[in-house]
C-alpha cells in the first residue's frame, strides 16, 4: 500500500492500478502456493519416489492403444 506521501504524488489512475495490481500479485501468491507438514512433505516426495502400479483398466487401454497406433 502507498503512503498517504506517495498517494499525493500520483494521479488517481495511477493510484488504483498500482494498487490493483499489488493486491492481485497477493492474491495469486496465495493461490499458488502450497503449504505442508513436514509429514505430508515426506509423503508427497514418497509418492513421487514409489508411484503406484498401474491399475489393470488403465493397462488395458495402453494395450489398445499400442495396437491402434501402430
Amino acid at each position: 500500500m502507498l503512503t498517504r506521501n506517495e498517494a499525493t504524488a500520483v494521479c488517481d489512475p495511477e493510484l488504483v492500478l498500482r494498487n490493483t495490481v499489488e493486491q492481485a500479485q497477493t492474491l495469486v501468491l496465495q493461490h499458488e502456493a502450497i503449504t505442508l507438514s513436514q509429514q505430508d512433505f515426506a509423503a508427497f516426495l514418497n509418492a513421487l519416489d514409489t508411484p503406484a502400479q498401474p491399475a489393470p483398466a488403465m493397462q488395458r487401454a495402453f494395450a489398445r492403444h499400442a495396437v491402434r497406433a501402430r
